[in-house]
C-alpha cells in the first residue's frame, strides 16, 4: 500500500489537486489508511476491513 500511495502522490496529489485538497488528501492517507494498511498489498485489503476502518474514523 505504501508504494501505491507515493506512486499516486506523485501522480495525481501533487499534479492535478490545489494545495488545500492535496494537504486533505495527504493528511487522510496518513492519519487513517496507512496507519491500517501500510504493510498490506492492496489485494488483500477486503470490504470488511475498510467497512472497520470507515467505522474507527467516526469515533
Amino acid at each position: 500500500m505504501l508504494v501505491l500511495y507515493e506512486r499516486f502522490d506523485e501522480s495525481h496529489i501533487s499534479v492535478r489537486l490545489k494545495s488545500n485538497s492535496a494537504a486533505d488528501y495527504r493528511l487522510i492517507f496518513k492519519k487513517h489508511i496507512l496507519p491500517r494498511f501500510k504493510h498490506i498489498t492492496v489485494g488483500k485489503i477486503k470490504k470488511q476491513d475498510l467497512l472497520r476502518m470507515h467505522h474507527d474514523m467516526r469515533d
